[in-house]
């Protein structure tokens, strides 16, 4: 019996959380939801970050090089979030960050940190520094009439890659919304 027991919170691990970077996992977030309060004015922001010419990388200095930044990524969001919010890797070179209880304004400081300190702090890829910068999406959002956060996070992460899609279309290392006054507080 224990070693079914072990086995089953292995495979748990496993599937909550990524090997790579040691952050929650796309379906760890969704676990971890489960046991917060919930109730209709609480308020969740969420960070969708992506890494930019991350293809460039794994291209011009291999695999091993594009994990390592990776990693560093994860360190970095990890010293910069602390305890506040959720990290995930949510695929590839994707990284969510879900905060509760947090207003616009403080999620786009949050978000300009993490963009900041990715652009500003090099990487060593290689034996020689290189530059990386990321660009992100922000939403914010209410519980509503909702009575599960995995609804209304998956509703703010929907809105949140639009707005990394526009950071991305003008130009990468960019938050959008732009400031704090443009996030829509009404997504979910």
């Amino acid at each position: 019996m224990d070693a079914i027991r072990q086995l089953n919170q292995r495979l748990a691990l496993r599937a909550n959380y990524d090997f790579l970077t040691r952050l929650l996992s796309r379906s760890g977030l969704y676990e971890s939801l489960r046991a917060e309060p919930i109730f209709p004015d609480r308020r969740a922001g969420v960070i969708l970050l992506d890494v930019d010419y991350f293809k460039a990388i794994n291209d011009n200095f291999g695999h091993d090089a594009g994990d390592s930044v990776l990693e560093e990524i994860a360190r970095r969001m990890q010293r910069i979030v602390g305890k506040e919010g959720r990290i995930c890797r949510f695929g590839g070179e994707e990284f969510a960050v879900v905060l509760f209880d947090q207003n616009p304004e403080k999620l786009y400081f949050l978000a300009e940190s993490i963009r900041q300190k990715m652009a500003k702090e090099k990487f060593w890829l290689q034996g020689s520094t290189a530059t990386v910068t990321v660009s992100l999406g922000l939403a914010h959002g209410s519980a509503g009439e909702s009575t599960e956060w995995h609804r209304v996070i998956n509703r703010l992460i929907s809105a949140a890659d639009k707005n990394l899609y526009l950071s991305k279309r003008n130009g990468r290392n960019q938050t959008s919304p732009v400031n704090y006054r443009a996030i829509t507080s009404d997504v979910a």
